[in-house]
């Protein structure tokens, strides 16, 4: 593109002249998304409303050498992204060029699976172009794919992103451009796993207006790129973005992409055009395996046309082939079963996990001093989902997110769930009272359904009601772990323990004090039974006499971690003055009680002398009677 005709995307008058041409109102844009989508063949009539003259940034989304994307808060109090380009000097390629592609793509392209363009605009005073467009709120393809680094997406995931990636390659082929830059950052995707083709910056038309094709110039990234960008002077385009999406297709499956770049020097390439069977990508069947043959193929005139991948058995058909849905099962169910021992192993430590309930869209689960979350599991214990609701100033950060006032549309949606999916059982439910209304809610919803709950994890400071808490923790069928936290001193806590014990009984306190109240309380209905070697003790105190007295050996129904130093004083918890020297473990199969105790440094007197211990952290989980 000349100067002159660089220039002339800097004159308002040319920008309301494209806009008159290849825009669309905001209010026709279509949100959904049923299969193939039918995109209208004519661009319709742009009405200039005004909506963006007047407008808010609400905060940055992301900023580049040459650009800055904002989100934005029109008059009318609707969410677009906002990109803006900086005109800079010297520059050694002028970046409205791309600027320009980009527009008048994504204005002129109206599908679901195609990032909408709404206005152009320009500020002749400092040279800055803009243009308003369709906000995503889920991030972009990569991301996802980031979050799911160790596992990879399911084939079935993978699939429902494939399948509109190829709907909106070939409007795009239809109307004689190639992207040439796809890639999982181009790939946008809605909180309704709608996925959305943007950036074409480096899109370039191959045919012309009587319909006759010609070959392009290479481009793309070279991780994405076709082996014939490197090859040739000119390509098909429309064959190098199949294969690019290709290679995206591995990528959601594996985890990474298959290689550096698509050459023969390259090892893992070299592998795959020598037909190695086993290139070690996770959730690759035979039946993806020979789809890939068909896209990843080294010579272009081999490579599947999009028609032929539409009628491809793995794209069309192998969700509903009995032996092909038999298959895909068995493998999910081991990929399940991975992800829920991740599950319960994450949540115990309060970590970032992500999990999944058939058809239902992904929901991160964020840990914040404020927010309560839900780990439900399905009656076969195969499918998951987990949702955390954040009370925060920013929706921002919560992701994944089906509505803005969570607290209110929570309940709604979590009945719906739990009648769909026919859920029995909810693995992990965490609260705090900062949250007490919502916690309220969702105990209400599980006490009427009669859902087990397997482990409840209550952080208590203040509570707004009391009774309703004594209400809900006695009804509530807590069937494995009730793990209940403190701040403050546990005296005026007993009556929210509830009456009908959990098989564990966890306690957490930083006060002796507590712990020691806390004992006196549950001491009479504590009892722990070890049937295999005919001992039964009735309390902790008991428990830990025993043990170092040497009376209790080569238990492995038993997981007991006692850490510190040498300890020597009358500790009201342990209720003896032995010393304690290292630190003992059993190992458990069916986790009868554990106990654990951690303490802090020996803190040496004025003198030199051993003489406190201080306390920095501590545990105890009990076996309740029957």
């Amino acid at each position: 593109m000349t100067s002159s005709e660089s220039r002339k995307f800097q004159d308002p008058e040319c920008f309301e002249s494209l806009n008159s041409k290849f825009l669309e109102s905001p209010e026709s844009a279509d949100s959904g998304f049923l299969g193939p989508p039918k995109a209208s063949s004519e661009s319709p009539e742009f009405k200039d409303s005004g909506e963006f003259q007047n407008y808010s940034i609400l905060n940055p989304l992301g900023i580049g050498n040459f650009s800055a994307v904002s989100l934005i808060l029109t008059q009318k109090s609707k969410k677009y992204a906002m990109k803006e380009l900086f005109s800079e000097e010297n520059q050694e390629n002028d970046p409205f060029e791309e600027f320009e592609n980009h527009f008048l793509v994504s204005s002129s392209a109206h599908h679901p699976n195609i990032l909408k363009m709404y206005k152009m605009s320009n500020d002749d005073e400092d040279g800055t172009c803009r243009y308003f467009m369709e906000y995503v709120d889920s991030g972009n393809l990569f991301e996802r794919i980031q979050e799911n680094l160790e596992n990879g997406f399911s084939d079935k995931l993978a699939l429902k992103f494939y399948r509109q990636l190829v709907f909106g390659l070939e409007h795009i082929h239809g109307m004689g451009i190639a992207h040439l830059d796809i890639r999982p950052e181009n790939l946008m995707l809605t909180g309704d796993e709608i996925l959305k083709i943007s950036d074409f910056g480096l899109s370039v038309r191959f045919k012309d207006e009587n319909g006759i094709s010609s070959l392009v110039e290479p481009s793309g990234s070279a991780l994405y790129r076709s082996p014939e960008c490197r090859k040739c002077a000119l390509i098909d385009g429309p064959k190098s973005d199949i294969f690019s999406s290709g290679v995206v297709l591995v990528e959601m499956l594996n985890g990474c992409y298959p290689w550096e770049e698509a050459t023969e020097t390259d090892e893992n390439y070299k592998k795959w055009i020598d037909g190695i069977e086993n290139m070690g990508w996770k959730n690759a069947g035979e039946l993806v395996m020979a789809f890939l043959r068909k896209i990843l193929t080294d010579d272009p005139e081999k490579r599947a046309k999009i028609q032929e991948i539409k009628s491809d058995g793995w794209f069309q058909e192998s969700y509903s082939n009995p032996e092909n849905s038999r298959k895909r099962k068995i493998a999910e169910n081991e990929q399940q079963e991975k992800r829920t021992r991740l599950y319960l192993s994450e949540c115990s430590k309060l970590a970032f996990n992500v999990a999944r309930l058939k058809n239902m869209k992904e929901f991160g689960l964020e840990i914040a001093s404020s927010s309560t979350q839900i780990l439900i599991i399905g009656p076969d214990f195969k499918e998951a989902v987990g949702f955390t609701f954040k009370k925060s100033r920013s929706m921002n950060s919560i992701r994944y997110l089906p509505s803005e006032n969570p607290d209110k549309d929570f309940p709604d949606l979590l009945k719906k769930i739990l009648e769909v999916f026919g859920i029995s059982q909810v693995l992990y439910f965490f609260t705090n009272d900062s949250n007490f209304q919502l916690f309220v809610s969702i105990s209400e919803i599980l006490i009427q359904r009669q859902c087990k709950v397997a482990t409840l994890h209550f952080w208590l400071k203040h509570v707004e009601d009391k009774k309703k808490l004594k209400y809900i923790l006695d009804n509530l069928r807590i069937s494995e772990l009730l793990r209940f936290h403190s701040d403050v001193k546990l005296s005026s806590n007993f009556e929210y323990i509830p009456g009908n014990y959990p098989k564990v009984l966890s306690v957490e306190n930083s006060s002796w004090f507590g712990l020691n109240q806390l004992f006196s309380a549950v001491k009479s209905s504590l009892k722990v039974t070890i049937s295999k070697s005919s001992l039964t003790i009735h309390d902790l105190n008991e428990f830990l006499g025993k043990w170092i007295a040497g009376e209790i050996q080569n238990m492995t129904a038993f997981s007991i971690s006692i850490t510190s130093k040498n300890f020597i004083g009358d500790s009201p918890v342990l209720g003896m003055k032995q010393p304690i020297i290292g630190t003992r473990n059993w190992r458990i199969n069916h986790g009868v009680i554990c106990a654990k105790v951690q303490f802090g440094r020996l803190i040496k007197n004025i003198n030199g002398e051993e003489a406190v211990i201080e306390l920095m952290y501590n545990r105890f989980l009990f076996l309740a009677s029957s």
